[in-house]
């Protein structure tokens, strides 16, 4: 028992020593300073915004491609004898020039012989007309004779009945009377069957003269000319991927060379005319409706796609800023209800006149272009940057100095800019920096951007 107590008296001891070391350790600690707070402000750019009303540029990406590309077939069988010196891909031959020549020979001995035709078929004609005419005048000759030997017959015949001469000469009267008769109706059976004989005859006119242009333009085939400033695409009208592609079998011609035979109907050459580029530029329809320009928006029911307005646009190549050509707004291609998106054809023809900007390349097929049709203006829209309105359509704008999240709709977005139509009001701060989920009512330390830009 008196073992147990001595153990507790023990253990208050070590907790008083214990106690009396902390107090005297509290006691040697200083007092903390005290450090006054003050609210960390947000570095921002803004910028005064005021309505406007400017033109809504209506963007779409689509891919250049010739608006003229012919495939030239031989359309006459033969043999090569001439073909262009510069006959390769990628050359450019004018207008007019000889492409390749197919041996005349053969077709030039069928022209004489379709001209000794027509020769032959008019001569035959013009005799039977001569013919004609000579039977006319023999006709009324051997009508006199027939009235003479028809009043001699009677004569004859009135003298046997009045027992005047024999019976032997009214029969000789007779017989010459039949022979004039008969005569007269070969004759004129040979008058009536002149129309018919000359149709046959003009008949036989019309088909030399048929075979004889023929021939004619069988001659003019074997010669085959540029139909138009043509730059040579590919030879046997396949593209140039499709040729590679083509095995050892294939009969695609790949060139085109002297003592080559080709026959009628075989593609040769494929040319492409690079004076008129048409670009097919997919837009969204409901943007479309919005802002294109068309002659008469009321009647968008009735014949909607013809009313679109000729306006010029602007056309620039995706991988160069520097290549901006001028383009049409030429007419409304197709309207595709699964992805709901009206395409629109732009044409932009070469001015042979036009002085390229230095560093512009020409618009060639297969260019990847943009292009910026210019449609209806906005009415009383504020321009802010596009990185300025957040994913939810909220912008955060100054009031104050402090932040306030403003909800807008955004009617248009075109470039880097967003064209807002409610939400904001003339004169609103909007903050064009980039915040990550700031704080309401935050303190802002504004920069003020030029007006009508956005601060770098």
């Amino acid at each position: 028992m008196r073992k147990a107590i001595l153990i507790s008296i023990q253990c208050v001891a070590v907790l008083l020593a214990g106690l009396g070391v902390m107090w005297a350790l509290a006691a040697l600690k200083e007092e903390p300073k005290r450090i006054d707070m003050k609210e960390q402000p947000i570095h921002v750019a803004v910028l005064a915004v005021q309505p406007e009303s400017p033109t809504i540029m209506v963007a779409g990406y689509g891919t250049a491609h010739n608006l003229n590309t012919v495939s030239l077939a031989a359309e006459v069988p033969g043999t090569v004898v001439e073909v262009h010196p510069r006959l390769e891909r990628g050359e450019i031959i004018p207008k007019g020039e000889v492409l390749f020549k197919i041996d005349p020979r053969s077709y030039e001995l069928q022209l004489h012989g379709a001209e000794a035709n027509v020769s032959q078929s008019r001569n035959s004609l013009a005799l039977l007309e001569e013919k004609h005419g000579a039977d006319v005048k023999r006709l009324e000759g051997l009508k006199r004779i027939r009235d003479l030997a028809k009043g001699e017959y009677g004569r004859v015949q009135g003298l046997f009945e009045k027992k005047v001469g024999a019976q032997h000469g009214v029969e000789l009267a007779e017989g010459a009377l039949i022979e004039a008769e008969d005569k007269v109706i070969q004759v004129q059976q040979a008058i009536d069957a002149f129309p018919q004989q000359r149709g046959q005859a003009e008949s036989l006119v019309k088909t030399a003269e048929a075979q004889l242009d023929q021939a004619k333009l069988s001659l003019e085939r074997t010669t085959v000319l540029a139909p138009f400033n043509a730059r040579i695409k590919s030879f046997g009208g396949a593209s140039p991927a499709m040729a590679m592609g083509m095995g050892a079998g294939s009969t695609a011609i790949q060139s085109l060379e002297i003592n080559q035979y080709i026959g009628p109907g075989m593609p040769v050459i494929t040319l492409a005319d690079d004076s008129t580029i048409e670009i097919s530029v997919p837009l969204d329809s409901n943007e479309a409706r919005e802002w294109l320009l068309f002659d008469d928006p009321t009647q968008e029911s009735k014949a909607w796609f013809d009313k679109l307005k000729p306006i010029e646009c602007s056309v620039r190549w995706t991988e160069d800023d520097k290549s901006e050509w001028k383009g049409t707004v030429h007419r409304v291609e197709d309207f595709d209800e699964r992805t709901r998106t009206l395409t629109v054809a732009i044409r932009v023809v070469a001015n042979p006149g036009e002085t390229p900007s230095q560093g512009t390349l020409p618009l060639v097929d297969g260019m990847f272009c943009e292009v910026n049709i210019p449609g209806r203006p906005a009415e009383n829209v504020f321009r802010v940057p596009r990185k300025a309105v957040n994913f939810d359509g909220t912008v955060y704008v100054d009031e104050a100095n402090r932040l306030r999240t403003v909800k807008v709709k955004v009617v248009h977005e075109q470039g880097n800019e967003a064209l807002v139509s409610e939400g904001l009001k003339p004169g609103d701060q909007v903050v064009t920096t980039r915040l990550v989920n700031p704080m309401e009512n935050a303190l802002l330390e504004v920069e003020t951007a030029p007006a009508g830009g956005s601060p770098s």
